[in-house]
């Protein structure tokens, strides 16, 4: 949509030469709805023979104001270039007296848009873009302007701010297109408006307010601490270097600072160290080192604070400045093994290239994520929550160094990782050069439980089905390097999170003789509630150099008895293989089940990474939700369909979905079983019909033989009642949500599971 109101002269007009030229500020308002930015879209505006592009960025949000100045008879013209989302696009040119000259968009036109001349009034204001605030201090202010008539002059009007300059007088007025402006209090916020007092006798409108607030008389402190800094190996008594600024109107000397460590006071000796004994300017900073060093030997996280102990300071809240620094271990000596009990192990986020990031160091208790994978601790993005959207983080190793090796050394590690399948991954980097350039590890298809995507050689979806597994690869190349590091990368979209990646156990050797790891443990019954003769079954590889035999495996169920058996066959080097436990386990007699497995070898070189273990459920616990997010068909729930779970089709979020229509006229879901049931549970949904090819969700009038069947068996599947039918009789046509419940009283006691059924009458529609 266009329209114009005028404010910009469709001719030429006439002026005397003899008179200056009149000026004013003109400005461009560019919106986007989505705040994502113009995606290509672009604003060409020609003033006379000039021409100046303008567009939203990213960080630009929604709107942004571009002011430019402009004389009184100058050419204006607008051409718009279109860009891939121009529905979100939109634009609007203002005169001085904030009139709408020209305005476009939702989609705007492209080419030349907008041809005309521009009209200044005859007295207009000082351009609101051309103020400037010189000199801000305690009691007075400096400001400057861009003059609009050099025979007239300048009202200003100035108040704490948030007063009303109708009808009040001028404070100050001046010929001169700046001022100085006195009598005023520190620390305090006040507004200021100009307005022209033009030679012909007229005056402009008032511009403003202008605010701004003064600054203490007196007030310095500590804006910067530049070493010690994060760093590999530093020495055990580091100096201590920081930056203090004067923030007040008033110069000072002899200025106390001082530091801490972690909490403990560094030990400066006053006055023959910490105090400044120069002259501080207002504004001013100087960077300044203690004689007294601190104490940072070891390898750990160091919480330093400095500060300033300034008599009379009026704003103590900036006196003081804060960081965490990490002494980084330097490994020399394989193999290198952390389990995170003791410390976070030097593995930290990398703060400056990070993106919303979510890496944390501890406990983990979220969703699927309830334990590490061994005691207590583990890095993982979000202990308790799951990871951000728009997430690009790094967690980075300790500082390795492989000059010993003659042998590329292998890592393995435990692995946790449950993401929306489409879009959130995750992978492992190295850098042979210091952290200069980056390289991925291994591809899909090469170690172990190594990348499940064959294109892009990352981990993505639900790879571990909400359990650890052991991850393992050689880094090729790192052998003699000195100066090598590893990081771990998780990337989001901008929707739609799960319970994200973990990280623990991490062992990094070169290749050892005798080195067996169990890799996965899993029942292999099929039945859906349990079967009283269940096997267990156990992967495992030989990480080592030397084939192995004669070694056991053993497992346990639930904490209960443990079953050890002799591995019958030799494994060779480099070889992965199966094994089925001879003696069965009763998996019908608990809601949940824990099978700890590990392997034992006489000669076994490392034993930390021998145990695996899986939790199972049988019986899903009541209350339940399932929001489908993850982006997939979530554990245990089975479909006719090969990707029900969609974010499409007009949805904000993910949900079963399928198109109905005369060659796909079916689709059965079949969830979990749930139990047990107790009197006052229902069955809770949302759901809707809507057309195919409807852009705004178009609702879907139900035909005869369209219907949706809620069905529960009692059984564990082998039989089903329907409970629910949803048809032409009872279905209102919305293109919002229905949400229906269904009381369980007469399942109190049982174990249920779901079906839902829709069946295609006529038409071409989704059922979601």
């Amino acid at each position: 949509m266009r329209s114009f109101i005028c404010g910009i002269i469709l001719s030429f007009l006439l002026y005397l030469p003899m008179h200056a030229q009149v000026l004013c500020d003109y400005r461009l308002e560019l919106f986007d709805s989505f705040g994502d930015s113009w995606n290509g879209a672009a604003l060409l505006v020609f003033v006379n023979d000039s021409s100046e592009v303008y567009f939203l960025t990213t960080a630009d949000g929604r709107r942004k104001s571009f002011p430019f100045f402009i004389s009184d008879g100058d050419s204006i013209r607008l051409e718009f270039f279109g860009g891939s989302f121009d529905s979100e696009v939109s634009y609007a040119l203002y005169d001085t007296e904030n009139n709408i000259v020209f305005q476009d968009g939702p989609s705007p036109d492209e080419g030349t848009v907008f041809t005309g001349t521009a009209k200044c009034p005859s007295c207009p204001p000082p351009p609101v873009s051309s103020i400037v605030l010189d000199n801000i201090r305690a009691e007075f202010i400096e400001l400057s302007w861009l003059a609009t008539d050099v025979n007239g002059r300048y009202g200003i009007q100035i108040d704490t701010a948030g007063f009303d300059p109708l009808n009040l007088p001028y404070d100050l007025i001046t010929r001169t297109p700046q001022a100085r402006v006195g009598g005023l209090a520190e620390k305090t916020r006040y507004d200021i408006y100009l307005t022209s007092l033009c030679a012909s006798g007229d005056t402009s409108l008032a511009v403003g307010p202008i605010t701004f607030e003064t600054v203490y008389k007196t007030d310095v402190g500590v804006v910067g601490i530049v070493s010690p800094v994060t760093a590999c190996g530093l020495e055990s008594l580091a100096s201590v270097e920081v930056t203090l600024k004067n923030f007040g109107a008033n110069p000072q000397t002899l200025i106390p600072f001082d530091f801490s460590i972690n909490g403990v006071p560094g030990g400066v000796s006053m006055p023959f160290d910490g105090v400044f004994t120069g002259v501080l300017g207002k504004d001013s900073t100087f960077t300044i080192t203690f004689d007294t060093r601190a104490m940072v030997g070891e390898p750990n996280i160091y919480d330093i604070l400095a500060w300033t102990a300034f008599e009379g300071d009026s704003d103590v809240e900036n006196d003081t400045f804060a960081i965490s620094i990490i002494n980084i271990p330097l490994v020399t000596s394989y193999p290198y093994f952390t389990d995170f009990e003791d410390w976070f192990g030097g593995w930290r986020i990398d703060d400056t290239l990070s993106r919303n990031a979510s890496w944390s160091f501890g406990v983990p208790n979220y969703r699927n994520l309830l334990q590490a994978a061994s005691g207590e601790n583990a890095w993982a993005t979000g202990l308790d929550t799951s990871y951000n959207n728009n997430e690009l983080s790094y967690l980075v190793s300790p500082c390795l160094d492989f000059s010993s090796l003659t042998e590329d050394p292998i890592i393995s590690f435990s692995l946790f990782f449950d993401s929306e399948a489409c879009c959130d991954k995750g992978w492992l980097e190295m850098s042979l050069d210091g952290g200069k350039t980056w390289e991925t590890v291994g591809t899909e298809g090469g170690g172990i439980n190594w990348y499940n995507d064959t294109s892009n050689d990352w981990w993505e979806g639900n790879f571990t089905s909400g359990n650890w597994l052991i991850a393992s690869n050689t880094l090729i190349g790192a052998a003699g390097v000195s100066d090598a590091s590893l990081r771990f990368v998780f990337n989001s979209d901008f929707a739609t999170t799960a319970t994200g990646m973990g990280i623990d156990n991490i062992f990094i050797s070169p290749p050892l003789v005798n080195n067996l790891v169990a890799l996965a443990v899993n029942n292999t019954s099929e039945e859906e509630c349990g079967s009283a003769r269940d096997a267990v079954a156990m992967s495992l590889t030989n990480l080592g150099t030397a084939p192995q035999f004669g070694f056991t495996l053993t497992y346990q169920v639930n904490g209960g008895q443990t079953v050890v058996e002799t591995f019958p066959d030799t494994v060779a080097a480099g070889q992965t293989v199966s094994y089925e436990f001879d003696i069965p386990f009763n998996s019908t007699n608990q809601n949940q089940y824990n099978i700890v497995a590990w392997v034992s070898a006489a000669n076994e070189q490392f034993r930390l990474n021998d145990t695996v273990s899986v939790t199972f459920t049988i019986i899903n616990n009541v209350p339940f939700i399932e929001d489908f997010e993850g982006g997939t068909l979530p554990a245990g729930w089975e479909s006719d369909e090969t990707v029900p779970v969609t974010d499409g089709r007009d949805l904000t979020s993910f949900a079963l979905s399928d198109n109905l229509w005369a060659q796909d006229r079916f689709f059965e879901v079949t969830s979990p079983v749930f139990g047990q049931i107790e009197v006052g549970d229902s069955l809770n949904f949302d759901y809707r019909f809507i057309n195919f090819g409807g852009a705004d969700g178009s609702p879907k009038i139900l035909a005869s033989g369209d219907s949706l069947l809620i069905q529960i068996s009692k059984d564990c599947g082998e039989t089903y009642q329907t409970i629910r039918k949803i048809d032409v009789t009872n279905h209102v046509a919305s293109n919002g949500f229905a949400t229906l419940s269904i009381a369980l009283n007469n399942y109190e006691g049982e174990n249920i599971k779901l079906r839902f059924i829709a069946f295609w009458g006529a038409g071409d529609y989704y059922w979601i």
